[in-house]
């Protein structure tokens, strides 16, 4: 799978439009405590159950120079058709799309903000492709460093008409 979008970033928007995806920056807001980021503690189970069928946690390596899938949401794994939780997001087939993949987690280590995106999918293998809107927000470590991400990514058909 690869985003269609044609640059590295070309994806990105500013603001949702998702309901889910709206809801869910705004949690992660409500848990940053002045300028200190949330931590991963800051987010009880039954705080995330709203998404957790479309929740993305990943473990920042190296500040960024790879990621591994920590948790991916059984929704997502059904539109994926594969489970990547527990591996790299180096070692991944993505036809074509790793670097775009990468700095779509790396962005909001760097920024230390949410970070939107919203686009299409494709499978070449499969021949179709799905819209998506996902945010991905950093999670502070005790060291006060970002070693993780949250985040939601919500498929859509790609018939719908937002």
């Amino acid at each position: 799978m690869v985003q269609s979008n044609t640059g590295p970033d070309s994806d990105l928007v500013t603001e949702p439009r998702d309901a889910a995806i709206s809801s869910f920056a705004n949690l992660w807001l409500r848990k940053c405590d002045d300028d200190a980021l949330p931590a991963r503690s800051d987010f009880p189970t039954e705080d995330l159950r709203p998404w957790m069928g479309n929740l993305i946690l990943m473990d920042v390596l190296e500040g960024g120079v790879d990621f591994r899938y920590r948790l991916v949401g059984t929704d997502i794994v059904a539109v994926v058709g594969r489970d990547l939780t527990g591996k790299l997001v180096s070692e991944c087939n993505y036809d074509g799309g790793r670097e775009h993949v990468l700095s779509s987690f790396k962005l909001p280590v760097d920024s230390r903000r949410p970070v939107f995106r919203r686009g299409k999918v494709v499978w070449r293998s499969r021949k179709s492709f799905l819209n998506y809107e996902s945010v991905h927000c950093p999670l502070r470590t005790a060291a006060e460093g970002i070693g993780m991400t949250i985040g939601v990514q919500i498929y859509a058909d790609p018939y719908r008409d937002d």
